[in-house]
Parts: structure tokens; sequence; C-alpha cells
């Protein structure tokens, strides 16, 4: 995920989430949420400790599932061209995020 500029100078210090992100693959094993954008889906995952990364569907209709490390551990990754992996690298527990957007 890029970080837009948000215009808030020097963020030295400001906890930021970041995600990676692997397009045109998925794992099997999530759960189903009722995200209706990538948007809710990445702030679901983040508002679940135990949520690790969640796959979207980048197609109509729109589709999120959430994972924690256990679904992951199974390695059950397959290819689809509009599903997009997005694994959770940083979460900012007991910091104050700074809200970022998807560029």
């Amino acid at each position: 995920m890029k970080l837009c500029n948000l215009g808030l100078g020097d963020i030295s210090g400001i906890c930021v989430e970041e995600w990676s992100v692997v397009e045109g693959m998925g794992t099997l094993g999530g759960q189903f949420t009722d995200a209706a954008s990538l948007e809710e889906c990445l702030n679901m995952c983040l508002a679940d400790p135990e949520c690790v990364a969640v796959d979207v569907n980048t197609e109509v209709p729109f589709f999120c599932f959430s994972h924690t490390n256990d679904s992951l551990q199974t390695n059950n990754n397959y290819s689809n061209t509009h599903i997009s992996h997005y694994r959770l690298l940083q979460r900012c527990e007991g910091k104050s995020p700074v809200e970022a957007r998807l560029c």
C-alpha cells in the first residue's frame, strides 16, 4: 500500500499501518466478512486483533475474507486474477495511528 501525502509534515514517530499486497493470489481458509469496500475490509481486519491478512475480490460483487495466523499456516494459496491478498505487516496497537488512504 502506498501512503498518500496527507500534508502532516514530519511524521517521524507516528504509526502507520502497513500492508503487503499480492495481486492475483488468494488463500483458502479465510472467514467471510460483510465488508462492502477495500477500505472497510482493511479496517475490519485492523479492528480484530486476530486478523493478520485479508483476501478481496476486485470484481463485482466485492467480497472480503479475513485470515488469522491459523488459517494462513496451511499455505493453501491459489491463483485468481480478480483476487488480491493483503498481509498486515505493522499494526498500531497502543499507538495513535494515522488514517492512511490507498493511492
